[in-house]
């Protein structure tokens, strides 16, 4: 009978008197030249030989290099009772990871979701992880400071491996309609009196943040600025939570703001906190 021998074992009956049976199974599915193991046999007497084609018995009961096609596989036992089969080596099934999307451009302070798929795909990494909210997910999301070439590397339950990669632009944010907003997409407190603080920059003085907040990836308020006018040296995160430095990583932020005009606006964005 034919068999599939791709990824799964399968049994052969090879006689029926005395009743002699085996297994095989292809152990390379993702190599173009494929590998028959006959894990053992059932009945008869031990030792076996095992032989595929016209090839001599064997005591190895392991083939290697096989091209993709159909192959007589023979048993023999220790009183010479033999059997054969028909076993098919199938063509390697292709493994490739797709992602989407495959390409992109954003502004400062957007955030980008990125899948990835691929047959069967279970087990994938992602890099760099430091502006990915879940590094180990087939889905992520993206706070790209730079324009950054994000890398995945995945495996399916065979143990095939690829791997792909997508590259998002980062176009620097242009001033804000209405009061020429700057909020630093970076800083770094680490107490040398440079960009130690993360803070609203606001052209316009009698503009009032009404509310300015910063949450983790995980969704917690790490910081909550309250309502200030800007440039009262107030309303800034000097990069703590809970009373101790918070982890180096990307963080979102929003905040809510009143011109002179009257013009009220709601902004958010990231920032990465480095150490």
């Amino acid at each position: 009978m034919d068999i599939d021998l791709d990824l799964y074992r399968h049994e052969i009956r090879t006689s029926s008197d005395p009743i002699v049976r085996l297994s095989a199974i292809d152990v390379s599915p993702e190599s173009p030249l494929r590998t028959i193991v006959f894990i053992h046999g059932f009945g008869g007497t031990a030792p076996y030989l095992y032989a595929l084609g016209n090839a001599s018995f064997q005591a190895d009961s392991v083939f290697t290099d096989l091209e993709p096609g159909q192959y007589e596989l023979f048993l023999q036992d220790a009183r010479g009772c033999e059997g054969a089969a028909m076993g098919a080596v199938t063509a390697a099934v292709g493994f490739e990871i797709t992602l989407i999307p495959s390409a992109t451009v954003v502004t400062q302070g957007d955030t980008v979701a990125i899948s990835a798929s691929g047959p069967s795909l279970d087990k994938v990494e992602w890099t760099p992880a430091f502006s990915l909210d879940c590094p180990t997910c087939l889905s992520v999301n993206a706070y790209p400071v730079t324009t950054t070439t994000y890398t995945v590397t995945g495996s399916n339950n065979a143990g095939c491996m690829d791997s792909a990669s997508v590259v998002i632009t980062v176009l620097p944010k242009e001033e804000e309609a209405g009061g020429k907003l700057f909020v630093p997409n970076a800083f770094s407190p680490d107490g040398n009196g440079i960009n130690d603080r993360f803070e609203v920059f606001v052209e316009d003085p009698s503009a009032e943040i009404q509310s300015f907040q910063v949450f983790n990836r995980w969704g917690d308020l790490v910081f909550d600025g309250g309502s200030v006018l800007p440039g009262q040296g107030m309303g800034y995160w000097d990069g703590s939570w809970k009373g101790r430095p918070a982890e180096p990583g990307v963080y979102v932020w929003q905040l809510a703001i009143v011109f002179a005009n009257g013009r009220s606006e709601m902004h958010k964005g990231s920032v990465v906190l480095i150490r």
